[in-house]
């Protein structure tokens, strides 16, 4: 269940997300600054002792700032530590994976790209999965970016995802709607 917290921290995510991506274009940053966001929303998530010690109260913020530059420095644009900075200091460090997730959204979309998580019963063969994304790329006049997945709880049929939208052929939803309207 999704909770007002939830809402609230996607709505501050969606915010620096933007701020990055205005960032990244208005100093022409090179792109692969999402390859260093990607490593620290790894790190956060992977490492439940670095995310302690970020978002702790006693940890000196100077000392947050050492660490972050020590673990990920690797000839990156100030102005991105600088990002990552800003997130200490609003005590915001723990979204980042919220924000890089909002960030290449933005991004996709400004490219035109459609992302689509596509979840299937079974693993969709290669030449379907072409067919497949032709057929979405002709169906929304985009280029298609797939995620798939596999469900067997599905049945059969397929789940088609964006950020906005979901278009569900799976047969057990086509199950439960039937089962609504015949009780």
């Amino acid at each position: 269940m999704i909770t007002q917290e939830d809402i609230k921290c996607a709505t501050i995510a969606k915010r620096y997300a933007g701020a990055l991506l205005e960032l990244v274009e208005e100093r022409s940053i090179d792109p692969s600054v999402e390859n260093l966001l990607q490593d620290v929303s790894e790190a956060l998530t992977t490492s439940q002792d670095l995310k302690n010690t970020l978002m702790h109260p006693a940890v000196d913020l100077n000392a947050k700032k050492e660490l972050i530059t020590e673990l990920f420095a690797k000839d990156v644009d100030p102005k991105i530590f600088g990002f990552l900075n800003l997130l200490l200091e609003q005590n915001r460090i723990d979204i980042l994976p919220s924000i890089l997730n909002f960030y290449k959204n933005l991004k996709n979309q400004k490219e035109g790209i459609l992302t689509l998580t596509i979840t299937s019963a079974v693993e969709i063969p290669d030449e379907m999965k072409n067919v497949l994304v032709d057929k979405l790329q002709n169906k929304f006049s985009k280029r298609v970016l797939p995620q798939y997945v596999v469900d067997e709880s599905i049945i059969a049929g397929l789940i088609i995802q964006s950020a906005d939208n979901v278009i569900d052929e799976s047969y057990k939803t086509k199950f439960e709607n039937m089962q609504k309207h015949l009780i």
